[in-house]
């Protein structure tokens, strides 16, 4: 955060997290074993496989991130991989786990965006995962909370990160009966586009964040009817809101709120489509109630009204 972003956003970003701290050998240990856990319980589940998410500014993400990565140990540069490595060959060697099961990793084109070099850079993190020959599918998307532009609409470029797709799949050739397929994964709504990805060798395999949660089964509907369904926007803050509460991750967190709760419907049973309360959504991920909140989160909401109030009221002061 920086002055910039004004007095409410600071204070926002100061109460939803944390001061950041670089993990140390025995907090490193635990991340890995976590990963691990959690494999066992996807398998265990009934799950073919799992991916592990090191893109959009996550923990994995930061550690292949020139930007974010300044660490002096074994984690560091040029080690910056080490991390996500030891996960990998770890949910490997867990006995629990057979190793048909699918791992997949998410990168994110948008940490790697700039000049030649970190383009070179990336691809290098493509040669050197294919090299370990135990990962099944790599994932290309991209996009950060800052400018989350991997959550965005779709568009006339709906396969906008089909170039950095295809030079990873063009790097990863060279061991075909171990190397991990390519996905490519952002804004695809039509059967046209899936059908141009793939024969234009952008990708090998296409991905699907929303649709897939709204329609479950969207692959067998794409395959039975050759059809798209129509995927709605999602329901927006009443503009008042939007205008008051001048905080870039609230748009972005409104967005996953909605959509983690048309999850958890679906794991309750619940198939009703995207509607309801959009501001009950966003209590539910920011504050953890809705619609009756506990003394502090209203005593929270109350201080945020008085800032704004009073900012408004006596702009000068």
């Amino acid at each position: 955060m920086t002055p910039k972003e004004g007095l409410l956003s600071r204070l926002v970003f100061s109460i939803l997290f944390q001061t950041p701290h670089p993990l140390d050998s025995a907090e490193i240990e635990s991340v890995v074993s976590a990963f691990v856990s959690g494999a066992i319980v996807a398998y265990d589940s009934g799950f073919d496989g799992i991916q592990l998410h090191a893109s959009h500014g996550y923990l994995l993400s930061q550690f292949l991130s020139i930007k974010n990565n300044h660490r002096v140990d074994d984690y560091g540069p040029p080690s910056e991989l080490k991390l996500l490595h030891d996960i990998v060959s770890s949910i490997r060697a867990e006995p629990r786990i057979p190793a048909s099961f699918v791992i997949g990793i998410k990168l994110n084109a948008g940490d790697y965006a700039g000049d030649q070099f970190t383009e070179e850079h990336a691809l290098s993190h493509i040669r050197s995962i294919t090299a370990w020959r135990q990962v099944d599918f790599l994932e290309i998307s991209g996009g950060d909370y800052e400018s989350p532009d991997f959550m965005g609409r779709a568009n006339p470029r709906q396969a906008f990160f089909s170039y950095f797709s295809r030079k990873a799949l063009e790097y990863a050739h060279g061991t075909e009966d171990m190397r991990p397929k390519i996905m490519l994964t952002g804004s695809i709504r039509s059967v046209e586009t899936i059908e141009d990805c793939l024969s234009r060798k952008h990708a090998e395999l296409v991905g699907f964040g929303r649709p897939a949660i709204l329609y479950p089964d969207l692959a067998r509907k794409i395959v039975d009817s050759r059809d798209f369904p129509t995927i709605s926007g999602t329901p927006e803050l009443p503009r008042w809101v939007a205008n008051v509460v001048r905080v870039k991750l609230v748009g972005a967190g409104l967005d996953t709120a909605v959509w983690v709760r048309v999850m958890k419907r679906i794991a309750c049973g619940d198939n009703r489509r995207l509607e309801g309360n959009v501001l009950d959504a966003f209590l539910r991920l920011f504050f953890g109630f809705a619609p009756v909140p506990p003394l502090w989160a209203l005593s929270l909401v109350f201080l945020l009204i008085l800032i704004v109030l009073s900012k408004m009221l006596w702009p000068t002061a």
